[in-house]
């Protein structure tokens, strides 16, 4: 936030985001549909070969993405 940067939080629990708005985040608990620069998968569900949100939610937000 100091860098300018918007930085959008999506948790399955309020009382996860509680940090993070404090902070100056927005925060979701339910899905954007607004496009995203960058998304960073920080749950443990990736530990479990698992996704974090049903799979047709993020091909939407990786339709324009590149890989990197």
């Amino acid at each position: 936030k100091k860098q300018g940067l918007e930085v959008s939080v999506l948790n399955r629990s309020a009382r996860g985001l509680d940090f993070f708005q404090r902070l100056g985040c927005d925060c979701f608990m339910e899905p954007p549909k607004s496009a995203f620069d960058l998304i960073i998968n920080a749950t443990s569900a990736s530990l479990n070969n698992e996704l974090p949100l049903n799979k047709e939610v993020l091909k939407g937000y990786f339709k324009e993405g590149k890989l990197a």
